[in-house]
Formats: C-alpha cells, sequence, structure tokens
C-alpha cells in the first residue's frame, strides 16, 4: 500500500498540518510505502510522482473562513482537470486542524472534500478535525491535555492502515474553553507588540 501525506499549510516549517500529520505517520505500519507532499511550491512533475500509485490520500490543512487554502483548492483542481492523475480507488482522508475552540467548525470544509472526492472519481475515507489546533504547536500530545487528539489521531490511523471508513471524528484538547481563549487572547497581544502595535492600535481597528 502507499499512502501520500499531503500538507495544505501555506507554512513551509513549523505547522500544525505538519505536526498532526509526523505524530499520525508513527501509528502507520512500517511496511507502508510513503510518500510526502507540501502543496507550497509543488510542481506539477513533484506532485505527479507523489501521487502516482497513491492507494491512499491523507489531506492535512488548517481551516481558512470555513473553508480550505486556495492553494489547497488549487491542487485539488488539478487533479479533477486531469493534470494530477489519482490512481482509481484511491481514498482520501483528511484531518483538519482550526483554531475555534469548537471542532465543530471544520464540518463545512469537510464537506467541500467530500464533493472533491465525488468530482474527482475518489473514494472518501474519514476526517479527523480538531478544535483549539494551535495548542498541538506547543503541547506535545503525549501530555494529558492533548490525550484525546492523540487517542483519535489512533483511530484514524486504523482506519489507514486498513482502507476503512468511519465516522468523522471531532475532538479538541481537554482544556477549559475560557482558558484556551484567555490564552489566544495573550498570544494575539503579545504578536501584536512584536509587529510595533499597541493595545489601543488594536481596539481602533473596525470591526
Amino acid at each position: 500500500m502507499k499512502i501520500v501525506l499531503i500538507n495544505g499549510s501555506p507554512k513551509t516549517k513549523r505547522s500544525i498540518s505538519g505536526t498532526l500529520l509526523g505524530a499520525l505517520s508513527e501509528h502507520l505500519p512500517p511496511e507502508a510505502e510513503r510518500a510526502q507532499l507540501h502543496v507550497i511550491g509543488a510542481g506539477g512533475a513533484e506532485a505527479r510522482a507523489a501521487i502516482a500509485g497513491a492507494d491512499v490520500w491523507v489531506l492535512a490543512f488548517p481551516l481558512y473562513i470555513d473553508g480550505l487554502p486556495s492553494h489547497l483548492i488549487r491542487f485539488l483542481e488539478r487533479a479533477v482537470v486531469g493534470e494530477v492523475v489519482p490512481k482509481q480507488g484511491a481514498v482520501v482522508y483528511t484531518l483538519v486542524n482550526n483554531g475555534f475552540y469548537e471542532p465543530e467548525q471544520c464540518k463545512n470544509a469537510v464537506a467541500a472534500v467530500k464533493l472533491f472526492c465525488n468530482k474527482a472519481g475518489l473514494f472518501w475515507g474519514q476526517a479527523v478535525c480538531v478544535g483549539a489546533g494551535p495548542m498541538a504547536g506547543f503541547m506535545p500530545l503525549e501530555k494529558r491535555p492533548m490525550a484525546p487528539v492523540a487517542s483519535a489521531l489512533g483511530e484514524f490511523a486504523v482506519s489507514i492502515s486498513t482502507v476503512a471508513t468511519g465516522e468523522d471524528l471531532y475532538v479538541r484538547p481537554n482544556v477549559a474553553r475560557f482558558l484556551y481563549v484567555k490564552s489566544a487572547h495573550a498570544g494575539w497581544k503579545k504578536a501584536a507588540e512584536k509587529a510595533g502595535f499597541s493595545l489601543s492600535d488594536l481596539r481602533r481597528l473596525p470591526g
């Protein structure tokens, strides 16, 4: 079996999608052939080589306004029009993370990938949607608060390894919502200060 792990993050380094893909990869069967593809900067030849003969696609990406990042949409469109030719009968699995606390925010993005499968003649497998995704960037999955995410990735890996379909999984770290929001606000303030903005500057922004 050949599995292609497709990172749809706009970040080429230290992305949450890459972190989750790495954790998932540890649970996949060692005998399975694996190809890795980062959508950013991937040329046609590179994409075709990664996709060629793949029995399984694992699409990992961050949520962008309830949908897929535009560069990932363009990549998938190439498969629909035949610029990238998937293996007949390939199964698509999806790993979505978002900055909202609620993983259910990813439902529209998952629906879009399912629509892509129909258009490209591929089969749908399963999705894992991770709420409070940024926590995976600074807290190892083996830590107790991340246990629900780690468990979902383990279950996900079983589905992928057996090319099985399953119910979509919606998970988030085991942390109270108010604590996550408080931490997120602190992070935004720190980022604003680093960029030369004060809190009063932020309050003057429209919207």
